[in-house]
């Protein structure tokens, strides 16, 4: 494996001389794009600036993830406010946005829905399952967005936006490509990452890759290596374009990750351990657009094959677990603009087919196969068409949006030897409503009202069996969530201040949460607690979020951000109700950052901690990556700080070296919800190429 990771790096000795060999590509600027220049997507689903948009949303770039040395997409993630990571193994990296997570935050990659009906309410892969060389921009929501993307939209929308091989306009050639390698000593990583990308005439073509290799880690104090750590990784990107007229381009595009033997930490013993021994995605698809004048229409379709093998390995005996997904995906978008606004409408749909089986093989014997986790041949489809109209008045100093969704969910459940065949079918309107008011040059205040949908999916309805803190048992009278969220903002670029503040308040109706239950007569099997899933009666919460950067022409800046969700649900069973905190959500959490950036070089330091979370449910309780000593002995999760230092510097017009120290107090922590204590302290290493 390292004889293969050295070689990337040697071939960054090369890339100078193919840079003179190519017509230069103009350098990336310096610094990252103010609020008045960055532009994103994931809002409205067309192109606007961070500054005009009303909702709450960040974003990075690729070179601001080279600067923050980061891994994978969640490396990146943890870099941007408001969002907070959850790992419960090495390769698992969940965004919780205003203290919703798992199912109830949407991925997309180039507006493919990664959420899928087997997608869990806990820690996935789902995000690391991208390839990270082949990423040119993550933008995060806060808040819901159901109308412009459907279910599942309720606490935030995270899109990640490849590099896109789009012909140049005067149809010059050119090629470029950048290589890097990072190393961890903690992590014990060796990652080696490269993209190519090249335009010929009216054709465009790039290909990425990702390999790697991470763990077993070392944690922090004297809590030293950590057995059930580590996994490894490699990833495939190819995409093609072509303009074919006037306005007309087509593209194409596939990908393909694997992850490969990473632990279940926070599940496994010696003589019982616990592995996702392969997690695997592959999408193919095509992007097909057209731009008339003032009308400009889009249109994708694609298949993604997702799998999931986790093995129970004890003595004489070994358990598997297999799921698959197929899923075809189709979207297509019309948007017309003119001098007062823009109307953007289209319809979408993901249709899920789902495999799923269980082998056990005991001693010598072949193995038998058995149901699965879920009810295979099971079929899902969710969908739905919306409408978005942005007008400009004030002589465009104000933007109003009003959005509708009519969203549909079907569910078809097979018979098995426990359960009845059912089907359930869900249909629902969301709609939206925001305006932002530009106070002056570089100042504006918005004010939303936002729809959240979310039907509940096969996880929810059919998982049967031990998980990593409970014995789940299928409920299939389950209903959809809702929410309607109101948010009050303010932003602001203007001189050495850039940031945004907002603050939030949900209330949130059949709200899916679990709660102890029994199985043919017994509350305790297998030594997990016997749970179901039911509809809230109700929940709420309110938060505020902080993001600041004060920057001064030398370079210097100082940046804080910051978060909080108070979250509570009231739950009605066996005609009680029931009021405690939401689960799973995080105290409050922030940096704070200072440092110096020039073109050439660069140092960052920071910290970055959480206070401690005394409002836990009862399954947080239960849950061991919360309360490692049990229930009756868990009164908080504690809260913890940690810093870094990092710097690099350009060595050449083409190589970056940069340097990191992680956690430099060698502290032992564990952060909210994680599997596993954090790497102790972590030297981190990287060189990185590309052509000028």
């Amino acid at each position: 494996m390292r004889r293969r990771l050295l070689a990337p790096s040697l071939a960054l000795l090369s890339l100078p001389s193919l840079a003179a060999a190519q017509p230069a590509r103009p350098s990336p600027p310096p610094e990252e794009p103010t609020i008045n220049e960055a532009t994103v997507s994931a809002p409205s689903r067309r192109e606007e600036s961070l500054l005009e948009t009303p909702r709450a949303v960040s974003a990075d770039n690729r070179r601001g993830a080279a600067r923050a040395l980061a891994r994978d997409l969640g490396d990146r993630l943890e870099e941007l406010p408001g969002v907070f990571l959850q790992r419960t193994t090495t390769a698992s990296a969940m965004p919780i946005i205003r203290g919703l997570g798992g199912q109830r935050t949407l991925l997309l990659f180039d507006g493919f829905r990664l959420n899928d009906s087997l997608t869990k309410v806990g820690g996935n892969a789902l995000l690391s399952l991208v390839d990270a060389s082949s990423v040119r921009r993550v933008e995060v929501v806060r808040g819901p967005a159901s109308v412009m993307y459907g279910s599942d939209a309720l606490g935030g929308v995270v899109l990640v936006v490849p590099v896109d091989a789009a012909p140049r306009a005067d149809g010059a050639a050119h090629l470029y490509g950048e290589l890097s390698t990072r190393a961890a000593t903690a992590e014990r990583s060796l990652t080696a990452q490269g993209m190519v990308e090249g335009e010929v005439g009216r054709f465009g073509v790039m290909a990425s890759g990702t390999l790697g290799t991470l763990g077993p880690i070392v944690a922090g104090g004297d809590l030293g290596t950590q057995p059930f750590s580590g996994h490894g990784d490699r990833a495939f990107t190819v995409r093609g374009m072509v303009e074919a007229g006037a306005g007309h381009s087509l593209g194409l595009g596939y990908t393909s990750s694997e992850i490969t033997n990473a632990p279940r930490p926070d599940n496994s013993l010696p003589d019982d351990r616990r592995v996702f021994r392969l997690q695997q995605r592959d999408l193919v698809y095509a992007r097909w657009s057209v731009r008339r004048g003032s009308l400009a229409v889009q249109a994708r379709a694609g298949l993604i094959r997702r799998v999931e093998t986790r093995d129970r390995l004890r003595a004489g005996r070994v358990d598997t677990e297999h799921d698959e997904v197929f899923t075809p995906q189709g979207t297509a978008q019309l948007a017309w603009t003119t001098s007062r606004g823009t109307l953007t409408t289209g319809l979408e749909v993901a249709a899920d087919q789902v495999g799923s089986y269980t082998d056990t093989i005991r001693g010598d014997s072949g193995p038998e196969r058995g149901r699965g986790r879920y009810l295979d041949r099971s079929g899902y489809v969710t969908g739905g068409v919306f409408a978005h109209y942005a007008l400009r008045l004030a002589s465009r100093r104000v933007l109003l949006e009003a959005g509708a969704r009519a969203a549909l969910t079907s569910v078809d459940s097979p018979a098995d030897g426990s359960f009845a065949a059912y089907t359930r079918l869900y249909s629902a309107p969301v709609a939206s409503l925001g305006v932002r008011w530009l106070v002056t040059r570089g100042v504006a205040l918005m004010a939303n009202v936002l729809g959240g949908y979310r039907a509940p999916n096969l996880d929810d309805y059919q998982a049967l069996g031990a998980g990593a803190r409970s014995y789940d048992v299928p409920n299939p009278d389950l209903g959809p969530e809702r929410s309607w969220t109101a948010e009050l903002g303010a932003r602001v670029a203007r001189g050495p201040m850039e940031g945004a503040l907002f603050v939030y308040g949900s209330t949130m109706s059949g709200l899916v949460t679990r709660v102890p239950s029994s199985f043919n007569g017994m509350t305790m099997i297998d030594g997990r607690r016997v749970y179901t899933r039911m509809n809230a009666s109700d929940a709420r919460l309110v938060g505020v979020e902080l993001d600041l950067t004060a920057t001064a022409r030398s370079g210097l800046y100082a940046s804080l951000s910051a978060g909080y969700t108070w979250a509570e649900a009231t739950t009605s069973q066996d005609g009680a109700s029931t009021t405690e905190p939401l689960s799973k959500v995080p105290p409050a959490y922030g940096r704070v950052s200072v440092g110096w950036r020039r073109a050439t070089h660069w140092i960052d330091l920071l910290a970055t901690g959480m206070l401690s979370q005394a409002r836990l449910s009862a399954s947080d309780r239960d849950d061991v990556r919360l309360c490692p000593d049990g229930p009756t002995m868990c009164s908080e999760v504690p809260g913890y700080v940690s810093f870094t230092a990092r710097g690099g510097v350009r060595l050449h017009p083409s190589v970056t070296a940069a340097l990191a120290v992680e956690n430099v107090l060698n502290a032992a922590y564990t952060p909210f919800g994680g599997g596993f204590p954090a790497a102790g302290t972590n030297v981190i290493v990287q060189l990185r190429g590309q052509t000028e």
